[in-house]
Order: structure tokens, then C-alpha cells, then sequence
């Protein structure tokens, strides 16, 4: 029972994604062109920051200007 548990979770974490990439991969229709530019890890960690606190900013709308 423990050698089918092993097994299972070889096949299901490891083989069949890898199977399946393959299969898959052959159907998948390559864009040629310039690769996009890399960005730096602060640039994309300003740019969550920003849409984290505009996220979180209270949206403005008629209920909102109504309140005294």
C-alpha cells in the first residue's frame, strides 16, 4: 500500500506533466520577433506596491459623497 502511494504521487506530480508538455508543447505555434524587455525586480515590485494601494484606496461614488 505504501509502494502504491509512492508510485501515485511520482506519476501524478512528476510523469504525467511531463507527458503532457510534451504532447502539448508540439502544438503550441512559436511567436518569432524580439523578446520583451526584462524588467528589474524593483520596477516590478513599485508596480505591486501600486496596484496594492490602489487596491485598497476606498473607491469614490455617489454613496461616498453623500455622507456628511
Amino acid at each position: 500500500m505504501i509502494g502504491g502511494l509512492i508510485t501515485s504521487t511520482i506519476l501524478t506530480l512528476e510523469i504525467v506533466p511531463a507527458i503532457y508538455s510534451l504532447w502539448r508543447g508540439r502544438q503550441v505555434e512559436w511567436v518569432k520577433g524580439p523578446k520583451p524587455p526584462r524588467k528589474k525586480w524593483e520596477d516590478l515590485s513599485r508596480q505591486f506596491v501600486a496596484w496594492e494601494q490602489e487596491a485598497h484606496q476606498p473607491s469614490v461614488g455617489p454613496a461616498a459623497e453623500a455622507k456628511p
